[in-house]
């Protein structure tokens, strides 16, 4: 592997390594709470968790502050804009990786917690809904996987191009496509495309998000090569 790559998801764990793990910590203590009073109400009170969702929502919000906290950095310590997309990719692919693996260890853990003290009134779901649907296991982690990565780099891109552009004109830029869809011809045909999308439509196919993610990644590469490493919202390098 290209030392350029090496030196940058070294950097990139450096970066991550705490905030991952304080974000399972949380995770962790709130399952925790609810477990807890769940067993203190005795069964009076239902309580419910869904796996996955904090890992989507954490995926989402850590793209975004991603690329302005390792980039201006990155770039100073003589790394190629190239070989920082390249590690960028990578590292979406590790860490989501990652996250699907814990998301998966995590349910099945909570789920035996739940039955070695016949905890009757919490119930901790994954979208795989046993009886209520018959997608298999597999392809639910490949639809998580998918989704997961997808929103990673998808923010990333959304944070490159804030710290490119600036808050005014990178808002601007990002807020045309959501009004796009008030143009009816556009909305229908996103209408159209979104069954594609969906784990449990009879449409869904996982190569509906391939096109998707290519063309983020080839936005973000567009991106990086014309971003300078001054910070546009904070005007900092």
């Amino acid at each position: 592997m290209n030392n350029q790559i090496k030196n940058c998801l070294y950097y990139f764990y450096k970066f991550s390594f705490k905030t991952i793990i304080h974000f399972w910590l949380i995770y962790l203590g709130f399952i925790a709470l609810f477990i807890g009073l769940a067993i203190m109400t005795d069964g009076s009170v239902e309580f419910m968790g869904v796996n996955a969702l904090p890992s989507t929502i954490f995926m989402a919000i850590f793209g975004l502050i991603f690329f302005k906290d390792v980039f201006p950095y990155i770039v100073k310590f003589g790394v190629s804009r190239k070989f920082f997309i390249a590690s960028t990719v990578i590292f979406s692919v590790l860490l989501t990786t990652m996250m699907i693996s814990l998301n998966f260890i995590f349910l099945h853990f909570i789920n035996w917690i739940i039955d070695i003290f016949k905890i009757e009134n919490f119930t901790f779901t994954g979208l795989n809904m046993g009886e209520l649907t018959d997608v298999s296991p597999f392809d639910i982690l490949i639809f998580e996987w998918l989704l997961h990565f997808t929103l990673f780099i998808l923010f990333i891109l959304i944070g490159a191009i804030l710290f490119r552009f600036g808050m005014k004109y990178g808002m601007l830029m990002i807020i045309i496509l959501p009004l796009s869809l008030f143009i009816r011809p556009i909305a229908n045909k996103v209408g159209e495309l979104m069954p594609y999308f969906g784990i449990f439509h009879y449409d869904y196919t996982p190569f509906a998000f391939l096109p998707l993610i290519a063309a983020v990644v080839l936005l973000f590469g567009v991106t990086v090569q014309k971003a300078s490493i001054v910070d546009q919202i904070s005007h900092k390098s």
